[in-house]
C-alpha cells in the first residue's frame, strides 16, 4: 500500500542541541544538504551552523553554533528531500522553537577597553552586571571566552567566574585576541554575550607554542656535540646546552633529517 512521504515527529532537546526528525519512509541520505535541511534565526535570518546524520527514516540534527537564548530559531525541510523510492516531500517543514533561558541580565566589559594594548601576557578583566529591570536579581556569575578570531571557533581560554566580577588571566599568545563575557548561572541558563572586544598583546619575553595544551616558551639553545660535517653514522649523540622539551623532539628530528 502507498504511503506518503511525510515527516512524522520532531523532537528538540533543548539542553544538548539535539534534534531527532522522524519520517514515514526511509530518507536517501543524498537528499539531505544546506539548501534541502537548515536552521535559521527567526530575527534575521542568520543560518545556524548544524551537523547531520541519516539512519533509515530518523535523521539527527546536531546544532554546532552556540546558541542565543530567548529568541525563535526555525528548522527548515524542504519538499526536495527524497526517500529511497524517490517520492520527495509532501510538505516543507517549518518548525518554530526557542532556547528558553531565565537568564535576562547582560554584561558589560569594563575593561579592557577596545583596542587596548599590553606589552605583558597577564590581562585583568573587570565586569558589569546589567539587570534587566528594577525586579531582577544580581547572579553574580559570568563566562568569558578569549579567542584568536571574530568568529570565538580558536578559543585561547574561557574562565568561569562565580561570586565575583573580575579575574586576572594570563593569556598565552601573542597577537590580537577577542574577548566577550556573558551571565551565567548555570549550563543550561545564560544571557546574551556582550559587545565583543579586541585587544593586542605584545610580550617580548615570552613567544608561546601550545602543545597539547600546555604553554612552552622560546628561548635561544646551541647544540654542543653533534656528528662531524658529511659524517653518516647508523645513530649519534647530540647535546644541548640546556634541557629540552621532549614533546619538540619530533619537530627537531625532521630538521635533522632535512639538514643531512
Amino acid at each position: 500500500m502507498y504511503q506518503e512521504f511525510t515527516v512524522t515527529s520532531v523532537d528538540i532537546n533543548k539542553a544538548t542541541k539535539h534534534i531527532s526528525v522522524g519520517f514515514s519512509n526511509d530518507v536517501d541520505p543524498d537528499s539531505i544538504t544546506p539548501k534541502t535541511l537548515y536552521i535559521s534565526t527567526g530575527d534575521n535570518g542568520d543560518v545556524v551552523k548544524i551537523k547531520w546524520s541519516v539512519d533509515g527514516y530518523v535523521l539527527t540534527i546536531d546544532v554546532l553554533d552556540e546558541i542565543i537564548p530567548n529568541i525563535e530559531y526555525y528548522l527548515i525541510i524542504t519538499t526536495d528531500v527524497i526517500n529511497a523510492m524517490g517520492d520527495n516531500l509532501k510538505n516543507r517543514l517549518k518548525q518554530k522553537f526557542v532556547y528558553e533561558s531565565t537568564v535576562r541580565n547582560r554584561c558589560k566589559i569594563l575593561s579592557p577597553v577596545q583596542n587596548e594594548e599590553f606589552d605583558k601576557n597577564e590581562v585583568e578583566f573587570k565586569l558589569d552586571e546589567i539587570l534587566n529591570n528594577d525586579d531582577s536579581d544580581f547572579i553574580n556569575s559570568f563566562y568569558i571566552q578569549i579567542a584568536k578570531d571574530w568568529l570565538f571557533e580558536n578559543i585561547i581560554t574561557d574562565p568561569k567566574l562565580v561570586n565575583r566580577d573580575s579575574v586576572k588571566l594570563n593569556i598565552n599568545f601573542n597577537g590580537q585576541v577577542y574577548a566577550r563575557a556573558r551571565i551565567q548561572q548555570d549550563e543550561n541558563n545564560y544571557g546574551e554575550w556582550s559587545e565583543s572586544i579586541v585587544i593586542s598583546i605584545n610580550d617580548d619575553d615570552e613567544k608561546d607554542v601550545v602543545i597539547n595544551n600546555d604553554p612552552i616558551f622560546y628561548q635561544d639553545i646551541e647544540i654542543i656535540s653533534e656528528p662531524e660535517q658529511g659524517e653518516t653514522p647508523k645513530s649519534f649523540i647530540i647535546e644541548f646546552d640546556t634541557e629540552i622539551d621532549e614533546r619538540t623532539i619530533e619537530d627537531s628530528i625532521l630538521l635533522l633529517k632535512r639538514k643531512i
